[in-house]
């Protein structure tokens, strides 16, 4: 607003409205709506609007009533009613004056620059937007599978996949938005290369620059494009499908040495993914703080197949369960207990392959302390562990600790391992130039045998007394008189003993050491 001028050259103006300029509640003369030639103080290009300041509305009241005298003692029926009357009269021209007050500065309002203007300057707003086919156009094979670790042709299957999840619901909104473009909605190209690139690593602030988005907007078209990959690629272990189940076993047939493992229909294991602290989000945040970790994390339990595709997974348990507890306490364990897992008609015992973690039965398999046994049942183990490694060198989201909300960490975790066996089935490898291990970009180095250190790196399993649980020994996996006989094996799970009968017919021996180190 126009400040009248000081009367006195080099004092400082007063401001519009004060109780001794303006007595007795009468208002300066209000200005049409209208541009001044006054520059804006950090915009010279800009120019302020003549208008009344919005302070005058809550400063009207301690001047209303300033003509209203109520120092008379006369307490007559006539006098009240006079003084009745006058405050009338006030609140009618306090109310008159009101109404012109609010039109005036919705008027003004309304004469705003429709480029924008906000208290620290104009407001950013990208006009010509993000066009994805020139973006797409500048990047060559190996730099587009870099960025957003599918192909091309992946990236344009898996975009027809889900396509109409994430298109713009009202376009006509989208275009009359202001702050991120005014000629076009959000492609769905765009929603997709954006949630590719923050599940590949990248920070929310560069990709609101990087594709000309605001960031609410940005974070609206990761959760729109996760929750359509949950929704599109489905996921589901195939226990009531013999034909799906009999491809999987020959899988792990076919990897092992003159296909002696037989029945295997998925390797099982556990593993830890790192996140802030969820705080008030769960009742009891210390369950989720894995302390030999040093960290809080998420648990899932998961299965695959032999080519490393995820076929099931479970993140409901919390991470300090130990894994055969929270693997029992899922419906695909509880189902399979009941005899869900049905044996192929040729007398094929179908079953898992675990780790020492798991307890052996009548569809579980595991270490049994015999050392040829548990090299080749490792060596089918391995699938799920190189899985998970697969998962997190591929996804640079989880390079570090999940910083999302606690509610959308699972559905997170789960979109990523659809996307994992996306990939898998599209045949996408890890390439080694191009996706470093940490976030960092330096290489972590791997212990090697022999190298003198290796045996003080790896935590060796205790043996337990069956009746006392106390210790024993550590289990020494280069002499062949620790491992545990057939005999003393569990009836229940006679597949361990199939299994050792069939390594013996096929004279299988766990190789030399000097063979690979």
């Amino acid at each position: 607003p126009r400040h009248p001028p000081s009367p006195t050259p080099g004092l400082s103006r007063r401001p519009l409205l004060r109780r001794p300029l303006f007595p007795s509640a009468r208002l300066p003369e209000i200005y049409t709506p209208s541009w001044s030639e006054i520059p804006h103080p950090t915009h010279p290009s800009y120019f302020c609007i003549q208008v009344p300041p919005p302070s005058i509305c809550f400063m009207l009241a301690p001047g209303l009533y300033d003509d209203l005298d109520d120092s008379s003692s006369d307490d007559t029926l006539e006098a009240r009613k006079k003084r009745n009357a006058r405050i009338d009269r006030v609140r009618n021209r306090e109310e008159a004056r009101r109404r012109k007050i609010n039109k005036m500065i919705l008027m003004s309002v309304a004469c705003l620059d429709t480029d924008g203007q906000g208290p620290q300057g104009p407001k950013r707003a990208f006009t010509d937007g993000f066009d994805w086919e020139s973006h797409k156009s500048r990047l060559t094979e190996r730099e587009f599978k870099k960025r957003y670790r599918v192909t091309s042709e992946g990236f344009s299957k898996l975009l027809r996949t889900f396509r109409d999840e994430l298109e713009t619901r009202d376009l006509k909104r989208a275009k009359s938005s202001r702050g991120h473009r005014t000629d076009s909605a959000i492609t769905p190209e765009v929603r997709l290369a954006v949630t590719l690139r923050f599940l590949a690593g990248g920070q929310v602030l560069d990709l609101a620059l990087i594709y000309k988005l605001e960031i609410s907007t940005v974070y609206s078209s990761i959760w729109r494009t996760v929750d359509a990959i949950n929704a599109s690629l489905p996921v589901e272990f195939p226990i009531d499908d013999p034909v799906k189940l009999s491809t999987i076993e020959a899988g792990f047939r076919a990897a092992s040495p003159k296909q002696w493992f037989q029945g295997c229909v998925g390797a099982i294991d556990g593993v830890h993914f790192r996140m802030q602290n969820p705080g008030i989000a769960v009742e009891n945040p210390g369950r989720y703080n894995v302390e030999r970790k040093k960290s809080f994390n998420h648990l899932c339990m998961a299965i695959c197949d032999q080519q490393r595709r995820f076929l099931w997974w479970d993140i409901s348990k919390v991470p300090t369960s130990n894994d055969v507890l929270a693997w029992r306490a899922t419906e695909l364990a509880k189902s399979i207990d009941e005899g869900g897992l049905k044996d192929f008609p040729n007398n094929v015992r179908l079953f898992l392959n675990g780790d020492a973690a798991f307890f052996r039965g009548r569809h579980m398999v595991v270490p049994i302390r015999d050392v040829d046994f548990d090299f080749f049942q490792s060596s089918s183990r391995m699938a799920i562990e190189c899985s998970f490694g697969i998962l997190i060198r591929r996804w640079g989201i989880l390079w570090r600790p999940l910083q999302v909300d606690f509610g959308r960490r699972a559905p997170l975790i789960s979109a990523l391992m659809r996307l994992h066996n996306f990939c898998v089935d599209e045949r996408i490898s890890e390439d080694q130039n191009d996706i470093v291990t940490d976030a960092s970009g330096l290489e972590t180095s791997c212990p090697v045998p022999g190298d003198g250190i290796t045996v003080d790196r790896w935590i060796r399993y205790p043996l337990f007394d069956k009746r006392t649980g106390v210790p024993l020994e550590y289990l020494r996996t280069s002499e062949s008189t620790d491992g545990i006989t057939p005999d003393e094996i569990d009836e229940a799970a006679d597949v361990t003993n199939t299994l050792i009968a069939r390594m013996r017919e096929s004279n299988l021996h766990r190789p030399a050491p000097s063979t690979y180190v």
